[in-house]
């Protein structure tokens, strides 16, 4: 059995912004093929739905195994980054999780300001406690004391 030449290359991390691509796109892409989550067979309820407290769930999907429901928040990374390093400089690349969860009970004093200043986008204020709870939950792992 003949063994062929394999050439391995050095993936290039790509900004799904650089290619002209956006959050919608994603959720539509989401939408056709919901297993790209990795959550399991799981069905759209529906896309953009419209809270009565304000504000829209970008996609509602159910697990009709498990009998549960995912409300699904789709953001591109550069409101998480903007959280995410302003918590780098509040709390330190060295830190335990007791540490991140005081710099937690700040949070709404600095964030908003960190993702105006970097990432604002048409109707960001609505998701900025999504994006700090994702960057929260992004930057745990690196405390000393983090077990998975």
């Amino acid at each position: 059995m003949a063994i062929g030449t394999l050439k391995l290359r050095k993936a290039a991390p790509e900004s799904l912004r650089t290619l002209g691509l956006d959050e919608s796109w994603l959720q539509q892409q989401i939408s056709l093929d919901p297993s790209l989550l990795g959550l399991g067979e799981l069905h759209l309820i529906q896309r953009e739905k419209i809270q009565p407290a304000g504000g829209r769930i970008d996609l509602l999907m159910s697990d009709p195994e498990t009998e549960t429901r995912y409300e699904i928040e789709v953001m591109l990374g550069a409101k998480v980054e903007a959280v995410t390093d302003g918590l780098a400089r509040r709390v330190g690349q060295t830190f335990t999780l007791v540490e991140l969860a005081a710099a937690y009970g700040g949070v709404e004093r600095w964030s908003r300001d960190a993702v105006a200043e970097r990432a604002p986008a048409p109707g960001w204020p609505r998701t900025l406690s999504v994006v700090e709870g994702a960057a929260f939950h992004r930057y745990q792992r690196g405390a000393v004391d983090y077990e998975p």
